[in-house]
């Protein structure tokens, strides 16, 4: 019985044999057939007849090379456009942020002005009352050594007070004018780091498209060399 159940499983055996055979041939012959990368070995061999440079229209048309040409330089010029436009467009958010702030500054600043003439206007009026009433006592009770003393002490002791004041107001406004020059030197400074990165950048896609318009025109040559 044993020795049945061996011979059964070696006919089976045998039996599949073939299919596994035929499908490693199979497989080999695949893999025979591939193109094969000689300059990556290991790699598949890929077609560069095909349209990868975009030289066909959507009619399936072949262009010529002086029309790949002027095609995309009309792209690049486009491109130039809206580069342009983006370009204002920033320029111009930056300003309008600008007078936003510098008109807020403005309106501070007039209003400090308003309250400075409202104080000064309130003190000269002080100034007239007192004077007025002196002139009334003096006519009153005529001239009075001790009153005058202490009229010229107090004098001296508001014009102190207005040198203080006066002097507080010269400290702020140089205060102000320095942080002004400052914010106009840091705006010069980010003008002049905008316009030189755009130059740069400008610079770049010139040299890029320079190298293009080589192989553009080397393409042109050749076409034109073997008549077609």
């Amino acid at each position: 019985m044993t020795k049945t159940w061996i011979i059964a499983a070696a006919v089976a055996g045998l039996a599949l044999v073939p299919s596994v055979t035929f499908g490693k041939d199979k497989k080999d012959k695949k893999k025979e057939s591939a193109p094969v990368n000689v300059t990556q070995p290991g790699l598949p061999q890929f077609n560069n007849d095909d349209d990868t440079d975009g030289d066909t229209d959507k009619d399936g048309n072949k262009r010529s090379a002086e029309q790949i040409h002027q095609n995309k330089d009309n792209r690049r010029e486009r491109k130039d456009e809206n580069i342009d436009r983006k370009r204002e467009v920033r320029d111009d958010k930056r300003e309008a942020k600008r007078e936003v702030k510098d008109l807020k500054a403005d309106q501070r600043q007039a209003e400090i002005e308003r309250k400075r003439d409202v104080r000064d206007d309130k003190r000269d009026a002080r100034a007239d009352r007192r004077e007025e009433l002196r002139e009334r006592m003096d006519a009153k009770e005529g001239p009075n050594p001790e009153r005058d003393r202490k009229r010229a002490l107090k004098d001296e002791r508001l014009a102190r007070k207005q040198e203080k004041i006066d002097s507080v107001r010269d400290r702020r406004d140089e205060i102000k004018d320095a942080k002004q020059d400052d914010l106009d030197d840091r705006r010069d400074n980010r003008d002049e780091d905008v316009d030189r990165k755009r130059d740069v950048r400008d610079e770049k896609r010139e040299v890029k498209r320079e190298v293009e318009r080589g192989k553009e025109e080397r393409k042109i040559e050749r076409e034109q060399a073997t008549g077609n």
